[in-house]
């Protein structure tokens, strides 16, 4: 028996507690971390070949500042992986403006932004701190150092923040600026040499390991990506918290669910408002069936992003499984007040949080991944029936990225009437990675969700596996669907689902693309990189 009717996953106890639900009074926020996002120095001086320091001063400060309390350094990674899809920014470039928006779409309460110049043989530098709510300044910091001492100068403004700064994991220059032009190359080969270069200059810097493994994973080449990261854990002088990072990158590439979940124990102890690792953390107790862990960590996500409703969402479950009401009503009663919500049954909503990628019209069967990379229905779907239910029709993709809430709901009352998964590779889904490998979605492993309207047209939810996300959970069929399951194969269903319904989720972050009718429009506020939350507006029929 394949199909199942929704909700099969405690989902009931949610519905029971919803009928119970009386009342949703408005509990005042708790008092929120400080969140600060660094962003890339400015150069000041003359010389552009210290471009580079730019970067350095935000690399260093996160680090330092790692595990401070009541303080979260947001890495230039978290911000980053929100938008790859504009390439690697030139070294040049001002944070301030070409990372504010990345801070905030990654939840910072803080953003420091800084310049630096080399004047009379010293280097000198200022950080101003601003609180991006009131636009007010918070701190204003200036350090002075040795001319090219940028580890002196970052250092110097992290200790003026923190005493509590921990020391970065490298004194060599010899291995930081390759490491940091390696990160800002948009040229993969060239990136791999200059990180190679790190890891000789300094065997005992851990990050340079874990980002040419993560180019060697992006190649396929996961027994390479292993054998770095093993060479980096071999080495005894690396800092326990490089340590626990290092050995999450090798326990996801392991698809080890034990060791991931000591990893992202030992993380957590050492930076209590890496919301990331605690959500991760609060997954996989859910994974295990430890819901009691798991609410336990929802509520540390909560506790430092008290507005996020996914994760108020999940806390719901959590609790209802772990058999505390009390906790699931409060949860779903916080999740009701805060979730966008559409009434209008002519709109489709976003299934997922997400940051919009490509969209719009099919060109005859034609898509595309990115501008100028296309691929066709025929080979994302398989089926020419369902290619032909949307020829010329509107397509948009929304990319979820590993931080983001990863269960997906329905866009809009639906008729589900069949799954097919279809077997295939798990290249990384970044954009970097869609604009260099042809047809990457059609190569990867996915599940195509046939569903139709109430007034009888076809909507298509593809949602697409990736590197380190190769399962994809659907409460209306009993099987996980990852490399175990043999495709194509087909999963007959007849499951009606309201809007909202949750329809399963991916253990991390990865891509829905939706397919809808010709006569569907875009909504005013999707937009190319724009966030948007579940049950914000999509699509919209014409009256």
């Amino acid at each position: 028996m394949y199909c199942s009717r929704l909700p099969n996953n405690g989902g009931w106890l949610l519905v029971a507690l919803a009928l119970s639900f009386t009342a949703c009074t408005r509990q005042p926020a708790a008092p929120h971390p400080q969140r600060i996002a660094i962003l890339r120095f400015e150069n000041f001086g003359g010389d552009v070949s210290g471009d580079w320091m730019g970067r350095a001063f935000s690399e260093i400060l996160a680090s330092e500042l790692t595990g401070v309390p009541d303080l979260y350094a947001i890495p230039a990674t978290r911000m980053h992986g929100l938008d790859g899809s504009l390439g690697s920014r030139p070294a040049a470039a001002p944070g301030i403006s070409a990372e504010r928006t990345l801070a905030l779409a990654a939840g910072a309460n803080r953003i420091g932004y800084g310049e630096y110049a080399e004047r009379n043989g010293r280097l000198e530098a200022r950080l101003t701190i601003e609180d991006p709510r009131t636009g007010r300044l918070a701190q204003v910091i200036s350090a002075s150092a040795a001319a090219g001492d940028v580890l002196g100068a970052a250092s110097d403004l992290a200790r003026q923040i923190s005493s509590h700064r921990a020391p970065y994991g490298t004194r060599s220059l010899a291995a930081l600026k390759p490491y940091l032009t390696a990160l800002e190359s948009s040229d993969s080969a060239a990136a791999a040499a200059f990180l190679q270069q790190a890891i000789a200059a300094d065997p005992d810097f851990p990050p340079p390991y874990r980002q040419l493994a993560l180019l060697k994973a992006q190649r396929q080449d996961r027994a390479g990506a292993l054998a770095l990261l093993d060479q980096a854990l071999a080495r005894s002088r690396i800092s326990e918290v490089e340590r626990a990072r290092t050995e999450l990158e090798a326990a996801n590439l392991r698809n080890d669910a034990a060791a991931r979940t000591r990893a992202l124990a030992a993380l957590v102890q050492f930076d209590p408002g890496d919301t990331d690792s605690w959500r991760s953390l609060a997954g996989s107790a859910m994974n295990r069936h430890q819901y009691s862990q798991s609410v336990q960590a929802y509520q540390k996500v909560l506790a430092a992003e008290p507005e996020d409703v996914g994760d108020w969402n999940a806390l719901a479950y959590a609790a209802a499984y772990a058999g505390d009401p009390s906790t699931a009503m409060s949860a779903l009663g916080r999740y009701r007040t805060l979730r966008p919500s559409d009434p209008d049954p002519r709109v489709v909503v976003s299934p997922c949080d997400a940051i919009i990628g490509a969209f719009g019209k099919i060109a005859d069967t034609e898509l595309f991944q990115v501008k100028g990379a296309p691929y066709s229905l025929l080979d994302l779907l398989g089926d020419p029936a369902l290619v032909d239910a949307h020829r010329n029709g509107r397509f948009i993709t929304l990319r979820l990225t590993s931080s983001m809430y990863h269960r997906f709901h329905a866009p809009c009352d639906l008729r589900i009437e069949q799954v097919d998964f279809i077997s295939g590779d798990t290249w990384n889904v970044n954009p970097i990675a869609l604009k260099r490998i042809e047809k990457l979605f059609c190569k990867n492993e996915r599940a195509v969700i046939r569903t139709h309207l109430a007034t009888g047209e076809a909507l298509t939810l593809v949602p697409v596996a990736a590197i380190l996300v190769a399962s994809i959970r659907l409460h209306f069929i009993d099987r996980l669907l990852n490399a175990d399951t043999i495709g194509p194969v087909s999963f007959p269903c007849d499951v009606g689902v309201r809007k909202g319904d949750e329809l399963g989720w991916f253990e991390h972050g990865s891509t829905i693309i939706v397919l809808a009718p010709e006569n569907f429009e875009f909504c005013d506020n999707v937009a190319g990189l724009a966030r948007i939350r579940a049950g914000e507006p999509l699509l919209r029929k014409p009256a």
